[in-house]
């Protein structure tokens, strides 16, 4: 009775080893070959399964590649909200608003722990439309945290929305993929695009203290 219930308990984690072997396979493959041209004949040779298990799991590739973005977006550090932590931008930055990089942080760390699929999918072979999104949810970050500076709205920053989720996601992958880069810690990952921004907000500070209008 006891190996029963051990065999039954173990069951459910095999299915989900079973099923994460098959996403981490399909990952591998992208690093050489595009994500549509993968086949699933591929993927169960890689993995040592069969069709059917495959089919246990997933319908096709696209639906296996569905399932990993979704996974991934899920997955996404929250944006924090900005609507109660506003500042004057007559007031110079303070100490407290230029090390408010409890989201940069998040975002490091997060892509630390998917690296291998983030890499792969924002990657020459990876999907376009999934580095949309990803563009999408950075500029969408970002904008919050420029409100929170009191940024004010005008064409510097919507150079600013469209360049850094770039900015962002190359340091990303450098530092997840270069030796040299992962060396300078987190902390030091952070302060880079944080330098970024605390620059800007303080260019926009010392214009208006020299009588340049928001």
């Amino acid at each position: 009775m006891i190996e029963s219930n051990a065999a039954v308990s173990d069951s459910p984690k095999k299915s989900e080893q079973t099923r994460q072997k098959i996403m981490d396979v399909f990952i591998d493959l992208m690093q050489g070959q595009d994500f549509l041209s993968i086949k699933v004949k591929t993927i169960v040779e890689k993995a040592q399964i069969t069709r059917g298990t495959f089919y246990l799991y997933f319908s096709n590739t696209s639906d296996l590649i569905t399932s990993i973005e979704e996974e991934l977006l899920d997955d996404l550090p929250e944006i924090l909200p900005y609507t109660t932590n506003a500042i004057n931008p007559f007031d110079p930055p303070s100490y407290e608003v230029v090390h408010d990089d409890e989201w940069e942080t998040a975002w490091f760390q997060y892509y630390m722990e998917h690296q291998k699929a983030l890499n792969a999918l924002i990657g020459p072979h990876g999907d376009h439309s999934f580095y949309i999104r990803i563009c999408n949810y950075l500029k969408e970050a970002i904008s919050c945290h420029m409100k929170r500076d009191s940024m004010p709205e005008d064409a510097y920053q919507g150079y600013f929305l469209n360049l850094l989720p770039d900015i962002f996601l190359m340091l990303s992958k450098e530092w997840t993929s270069d030796t040299n880069f992962q060396k300078i810690g987190l902390d030091s990952i952070v302060a880079i695009v944080s330098t970024i921004r605390i620059g800007s907000m303080y260019r926009r500070y010392l214009e208006l203290q020299n009588g340049k209008k928001p």
